[in-house]
This record gives C-alpha cells, sequence and structure tokens, in this order.
C-alpha cells in the first residue's frame, strides 16, 4: 500500500520534487564553480632585502591593506630577478611581487599580469675623481674594477645589459657581484673603481652618496642612444640643485636612464584583492 501524504500518494509528490531538487542543485554547482567565491583575507608579496624601495613601499601597502581587513605578508628576496622566479614558480605561494621593466619575457610568464609601472628607478653609477678623471660612458669601464650589485637583484641584471652594449664584460674588466652596502664600501676603501645602482633619489644610502663631495656622479651623454639600444630604458635629466638646493648638489644637470618598476601578480589572485592592492598602489605612488 502506497503511503499518502496531504492526501497525495508520495510516489507522486517524489516524481514533482526530484527533477526540480536537481535542477537547483545543478544550478547552484554551476553558480559555485564560474562565480567568484568570497576574497581570501591574506596575500603575500615578494619585495627585496636592502636594495632599492621595495620593502619600505610593501610595508605602506600592508597598512593601507589592513584597513580593507587584508593581511599583506611580506616576503623578503634578493631582488626583483628573485621576485620573477618566484611568482614563475607553480610551487611558490608568492602572489605579488615587484620587477623592472625588460625582467623576462612575456612568453616566460603567461600566467602573470602586470599592474602598471609604478615609479622611474634611474640607474646610479658613482666613482671617485681620483680614480677616474672624467667617466661619461660606459665604455670608459673597460678594464675597471666596477660593482654591478649582487646575484638575483635587478641591479646587476640591468647593469650586465648596458655594460655588454658598451662591450664592458667579465672577460675584459673585472665585474664584482655584492649587494648595495658592500658596493658603496668597497668605492670608498678603493677596491672597485665605480659602483652601478638601481633606485630612487629616496633611498637613503643613494642620497647619501649623492651628498658625498668626495664622489661624483656619473652623466651619461650616450643616455639617448641607450635607450634606442634597450628600449625599456628612459632618458631622465636631473636639474642641477635638484638634490640640496642650497649646495646645489648636482651642480649640473646630470643625463640618466632609467628603468620603472612594475607590480606583478599571478593570475589566481582573486579579483577583489587586485581592486584593493591597486588603490593602495595609487595612494603610495600618486606623487
Amino acid at each position: 500500500m502506497i503511503k499518502k501524504l496531504f492526501g497525495r500518494p508520495i510516489k507522486d509528490i517524489l516524481l514533482a520534487v526530484i527533477p526540480t531538487l536537481i535542477i537547483g542543485l545543478t544550478v547552484i554547482g554551476v553558480a559555485y564553480h564560474y562565480i567568484d567565491p568570497a576574497p581570501p583575507n591574506h596575500l603575500i608579496i615578494s619585495t627585496s632585502d636592502g636594495e632599492g624601495e621595495y620593502n619600505a613601499y610593501a610595508k605602506q601597502y600592508k597598512e593601507i591593506l589592513k584597513e580593507d581587513g587584508v593581511d599583506l605578508q611580506i616576503r623578503s628576496s634578493s631582488g626583483a630577478v628573485e621576485n620573477l622566479k618566484r611568482l614563475q614558480d607553480p610551487n611558490s605561494d608568492v602572489e605579488v611581487g615587484f620587477v623592472q621593466d625588460g625582467l623576462g619575457t612575456p612568453e616566460q610568464a603567461t600566467d602573470l599580469s602586470s599592474l602598471g609601472s609604478l615609479y622611474y628607478e634611474p640607474i646610479w653609477v658613482f666613482y671617485h675623481p681620483g680614480r677616474l678623471k672624467v667617466l661619461n660612458r660606459f665604455s670608459q669601464l673597460m678594464g675597471k674594477r666596477i660593482a654591478v650589485g649582487k646575484e638575483g637583484g635587478g641591479t646587476k641584471n640591468l647593469a650586465l645589459q648596458i655594460l655588454k652594449a658598451s662591450n664592458v664584460t667579465a672577460e675584459n674588466s673585472k665585474l664584482v657581484s655584492i649587494g648595495w652596502e658592500d658596493s658603496a664600501k668597497a668605492l670608498a676603501e678603493n677596491q672597485v673603481d665605480a659602483a652601478i645602482f638601481l633606485g630612487t633619489n629616496e633611498d637613503l644610502l643613494i642620497n647619501k652618496m649623492l651628498k658625498d663631495q668626495n664622489l661624483r656622479l656619473m652623466s651619461f651623454d650616450q643616455a639617448e642612444a641607450i635607450t634606442r639600444q634597450i628600449p625599456f630604458l628612459h632618458h631622465l635629466v636631473l636639474p642641477h640643485g635638484a638634490i640640496d638646493l642650497n649646495k646645489n648638489i648636482p651642480p649640473i644637470d646630470v643625463d640618466l636612464v632609467s628603468a620603472t618598476a612594475t607590480l606583478l601578480i599571478h593570475d589566481s589572485v582573486h579579483p577583489a584583492l587586485i581592486y584593493l592592492l591597486l588603490k593602495a598602489a595609487s595612494q603610495v605612488h600618486s606623487d
């Protein structure tokens, strides 16, 4: 005997309800698959350690994102090269990283996207005028001792590209791979003839060297030509007095070439976190 519910056979009720239930579950499943789930409340960014302003900027991002309930975890690295490797590594949990334009190719980073260029990172070449009377071309560094930055950092990657374009290589010169602090020390102690840095003048070490009366800053008289050879670089002019008006530092206009810092993200990052990250970057770099 078929039991009845509210005067109707249960079999009839099930035949009416089950198709509706199946359709409902299917709709929910499709929606769950195609509609973004709620965004996570944390994000991991790869910065640098003792080279450039990446760490300082990431700390500012962290405070801004904290207001939106997102915990930005800062992962130090040797620099831009390691940041890119972490983003490309499928076993890495790094989702965001600072790099320079020209580092890698789109074919090597099919699952990465750029949130845009953030600010200029000029190349600074310091030397002692007593050792090099006039330095305005990279080719003049042939046969010299040059601090080019540490392994894994953006400084070395870019320095080697520019030096190679001027035919300055490890075969005809001494290229010393050391970090910024060691480069400044080596220059002061006459262990190298010139030292190359990549960053902003807001960096404490670069600012200190710009004001050091014992050092000279190289002005690139081939700056425009360098940007033609290496298209992702930009020709900038540092006006005389821009660092210190009272002491007129630098004493003359200085031609520089510059990369731009870029913020890369992995395509797996939730759109809501991308929006919040863009908002933080806009606040930090708007000037």
